[in-house]
């Protein structure tokens, strides 16, 4: 498959064999597989139902992602951009992120995208926001 990751992520870790970020990537540094570095929001599917945001910080080329469903209904999901659901409004910074200027963007820029569009917010390390997502086969309505 095609992996679509920040430019930046990948420029940092071309130089660092060594890492675990690096040696899960492997097959697509080593050219087994193919990637494609993105340098800023990206449409997957040109038709705007899926798109990667750009929300540098936690790394360098750190993402997001928001995806369109029916009837005007979204869903944001943000990354490493913060830990807990809790944590969203409080400008709060992990002391792994690579850079606490751009993180605090990345957090004003999401938080602008739920009051604008009003999401469900799926923070991936809050256990209780991985419960809002539909299990299959309900996620098909």
């Amino acid at each position: 498959s095609t992996l679509l990751i920040g430019q930046r992520d990948i420029d940092y870790l071309k130089n660092r064999p060594t890492t675990n970020a690096r040696r899960r990537l492997a097959p697509w540094f080593d050219g087994d597989s193919q990637y494609i570095g993105l340098t800023g929001d990206h449409d997957v599917f040109g038709d705007s139902s899926v798109t990667i945001l750009s929300l540098p910080g936690h790394t360098h080329g750190h993402q997001g992602l928001l995806v369109k469903l029916a009837g005007d209904k979204y869903v944001l999901l943000s990354g490493d951009l913060y830990h807990y659901q809790a944590e969203i409004g409080k400008e709060i910074v992990s002391r792994w992120n690579k850079n606490r200027a751009e993180t605090l963007a990345s957090q004003k820029r999401f938080e602008s995208i739920i009051k604008v569009l009003t999401p469900i917010v799926i923070v991936q390390h809050d256990r209780q926001d991985i419960k809002k997502l539909p299990q299959f086969p309900e996620h098909l309505k």
